[in-house]
C-alpha cells in the first residue's frame, strides 16, 4: 500500500528530504583519516589527516540550495519526480547528505527514508497539526532556529508543544492498532 502511495504523495517525500537537509540529525559526518598523501584543489593533505564532511555547511550553501535558511520542500520536487526517490550514488545528485556520502554512505538510507515516509504519511492521515494557543487564543509559534545539541555529534529539536487534532472519528482505533 505505502509503496504505491509514495509515488502518489510526492509532497510528503519532499518534506522528508527538506527536513533532512534543513536540520540533519548529524551536522558533521563521522571523521575518517586519509590512507595516503593526497592533493585536493591545490591543497596538500598528508597521510593520516583527519577528514570530516561538514554536512551542515553543505546543506546551507546558497550555491547548492538557494535561500538555504528557508524551509522549502518544493525545492526537491524535480528530484522526487525524476528519480521516483531512488537512491542516487553521486554526491551532486543527492538532495541531502544526512546519511553521509561516497563509500561511507549509510547502507540503510533507502529503508530509513521509507520508514520516515510510512510514519509521516500515517501520522498526517490521522492528525492535523496546529500551534498551541495562549490564554487569548492566539497561536504560540515554535522556535526551530535554535536546535539543542546532543552529545556533540547530533542535533535534536528542543522540546515544543503542538496540538494534534484527529482528522476523523476512527483515529483512536487506527492509532491503537497501527502505532
Amino acid at each position: 500500500f505505502f509503496a504505491k502511495s509514495e509515488e502518489n504523495l510526492p509532497y510528503i517525500q519532499c518534506i522528508i528530504l527538506e527536513t533532512l537537509r534543513y536540520r540533519a540529525p548529524a551536522p558533521v559526518a563521522i571523521p575518517h583519516a586519509t590512507s595516503k598523501d593526497d592533493t585536493y584543489r591545490g591543497y596538500f593533505i598528508p597521510k593520516g589527516t583527519t577528514v570530516v564532511i561538514n554536512i551542515h555547511a553543505i546543506h546551507n550553501d546558497p550555491k547548492r540550495y538557494p535561500n538555504p535558511k528557508l524551509f522549502n520542500p518544493e525545492r526537491h520536487m524535480n528530484y522526487v519526480r525524476s528519480t521516483n526517490n531512488k537512491i542516487t550514488p553521486e554526491f551532486s545528485e543527492r538532495p541531502h547528505l544526512a546519511f553521509s556520502t561516497g563509500r561511507r554512505v549509510c547502507v540503510g538510507i533507502n529503508m530509513a527514508e521509507r520508514v520516515l515516509f510510512i510514519g509521516i504519511a500515517k501520522f498526517l492521515s490521522c492528525f492535523r497539526i496546529q500551534f498551541p494557543t495562549d490564554e487569548f487564543g492566539s497561536p504560540v509559534p515554535i522556535e526551530i532556529e535554535k536546535p539543542k545539541v546532543g552529545n556533540g555529534t547530533t542535533c535534536i529539536p528542543r522540546p515544543y508543544e503542538v496540538k494534534l487534532v484527529p482528522r476523523h472519528n476512527g483515529v483512536g482505533k487506527l492509532v491503537g492498532s497501527e502505532f
